[in-house]
């Protein structure tokens, strides 16, 4: 919830920027035309507001970048995770079935030591 809304806010954030750069623009530029050095002096502004934005964009693909990498990592523990569990739930399933056929061979032991004890009380009998 918290990343959700600071991502939310640095999208706020950086479409305001780029808003007031053009309100900008767009009020200084009518002025400016008209003068030569305001002009240069214009074209200068808006170079240095394009390195502006290239750092910015630099910087967000840094993030994403980092971000990305962190996806990527929690994927990786997620699935050794996974694999773990699965591990496990086939483990469990084995030991499952050996104590079923522990069962079953311990009802048969029980089975025959009471047929032996019969033809044992008949032997007796004889």
């Amino acid at each position: 919830y918290f990343h959700l809304y600071n991502s939310l806010n640095d999208v706020h954030s950086s479409i305001s920027d780029e808003v007031k750069l053009l309100e900008q623009i767009q009020e200084e530029f009518p002025s400016r035309v008209k003068n030569e050095s305001l002009r240069v002096e214009f074209v200068s502004s808006l170079d240095k507001m394009i390195s502006n934005l290239d750092q910015i964009i630099s910087n967000s693909e840094g993030q994403l970048n980092q971000v990305l990498e962190q996806k990527n990592k929690i994927s990786q523990d997620y699935n050794q995770v996974l694999s773990a569990q699965r591990k496990y739930y086939m483990s469990v399933k084995e030991f499952q079935d050996a104590c079923n056929v522990n069962v079953a061979l311990a009802q048969k032991i029980e089975i025959f030591e009471k047929k032996l004890e019969e033809l044992q009380s008949q032997d007796d009998a004889h």
